[in-house]
């Protein structure tokens, strides 16, 4: 498998002259609206021919034109569709600065910045955010990731830098474990097996707080919509800040049960134009199509691959109802599974060991039989405030399978 995989880290950033970035910040806003007109006046997007536009500015150029030419290709691709656009308008306010690492920033190994304002003027700065960025800028320094290009941006008074840094995934080597994954409608279910057949651990994380999130803004968007328009744009940006951030802590916690296991594989779904295929009615049909299953599935794949695991997908088809033990139909209701040959489980992990079958039975030729299944236990989830993961005491995960609640 070969990816490029890339991440950006936030920091924010202390300069010593915040007077010379926001005089920047102005010049770059300056340099895009005239590289505007100048595709508006040609009618082009071309590179050579922008090069040649007399444009008034002391600043590295580069960059700015590059931020209005992508400008402009969305807008003549929009016109291509046939869709009703217009021409982007100049900015008036400062705008974010795009630079190129060793050619606009450098960072130093004590994390310090090194910003070109003007050929020759620089503004130096030191940077604070998380542990985890830091070890990643850090590694990057090293050589370990490929430094790409950096943002500097100004919210609320304060100066931010976004750095992005790259990797070539061509990991490759032989599973030993399978970790099959179930996104469910409020729950993501876990479990792993072995070589053998043995089921080794399963953990359920339940979201349901983020099932009537949902439901609430989709209550307050009714009684708005016909009262305040703009308030629409606050509501959905606040519900998708929520939902992204619910997927990013479900598929860290994920990435950190999958880790423990040797040599693992996670074999997710396949749930391509799955969408189209969901037709149980208006309002069921609204309220799945809420759910992020792919979103999820990304985010998942995203850190496993950073960690170097492996990930897979499988066709999706009848792993709810398939007996993982005997190969026929069980009876699902709600979260209980039954088959006629006595099982009776978890539905959900019922669903992740199918998946998992399936992956084993994709890369391998030999299906194990599965061995009997560990019990599943119900542990609380406790979490408040800005967390990543659950508390301390309901680590026991990693010794049984667990049902993970948030209270």
């Amino acid at each position: 498998m070969e990816k490029k995989l890339v991440r950006t880290l936030c920091f924010k950033l202390i300069p010593d002259n915040p007077e010379l970035l926001d005089e920047l910040m102005l010049e770059i806003r300056n340099v895009f609206n005239q590289y505007l007109e100048a595709c508006k006046k040609l009618n082009t997007t071309n590179r050579n021919k922008l090069e040649t536009y007399p444009v008034k500015s002391k600043l590295i150029q580069k960059m700015a034109r590059e931020k209005a030419r992508e400008a402009v290709k969305s807008y003549f691709e929009l016109r291509k569709q046939g869709k009703d656009t217009s021409f982007p308008k100049p900015k008036e306010k400062p705008m974010p600065v795009r630079m190129n690492y060793k050619e606009g920033y450098v960072v130093k190994e004590d994390f310090t910045v090194r910003i070109s304002v003007y050929p020759r003027v620089h503004v130096y700065g030191r940077l604070k955010g998380s542990d985890l960025d830091f070890a990643y800028l850090y590694n990057a320094l090293k050589g370990k990731y490929d430094i790409g290009t950096a943002e500097l941006l100004k919210r609320d008074g304060e100066f931010y830098l976004h750095v992005t840094i790259s990797k070539d995934f061509n990991k490759s080597y032989e599973p030993k474990t399978f970790i099959g994954i179930d996104v469910n409608e409020n729950s993501v279910a876990i479990t792993a097996l072995d070589e053998s057949g043995r089921v080794l651990k399963s953990a359920i994380l339940e979201f349901n707080e983020l099932k009537f999130l949902r439901h609430k803004f989709d209550l307050i968007r009714k009684r708005v919509q016909s009262k305040k328009l703009s308030m629409l744009k606050v509501l959905g940006r606040i519900e998708k800040n929520t939902v992204r951030d619910w997927c990013y802590k479900v598929s860290r916690i994920v990435v950190e049960f999958v880790k423990q296991f040797p040599k693992p594989i996670i074999v997710l779904e396949n749930l391509n134009g799955m969408r189209e295929s969901i037709d149980y009615g208006k309002r069921m049909n609204r309220r799945l199509h809420k759910i992020p299953y792919a979103m999820i599935q990304s985010f998942i794949e995203y850190k496993a691959l950073w960690d170097d695991v492996l990930v897979e997908r499988v066709d999706p088809r009848n792993t709810s109802h398939r007996c993982p033990l005997c190969g026929g139909r069980g009876v699902r209701r709600k979260r209980l599974f039954k088959c006629s040959c006595g099982l009776q489980d978890h539905a959900d992990r019922i669903a992740s060991l199918n998946i998992a079958l399936r992956g084993y039975t994709y890369l391998k030729e030999n299906v194990p039989s599965v061995k009997r299944l560990p019990a599943l236990r119900k542990v609380r989830w406790v979490a408040a405030g800005r967390v990543n993961r659950p508390t301390p005491a309901v680590r026991v995960y990693l010794g049984e399978a667990t049902v993970f609640r948030r209270w």
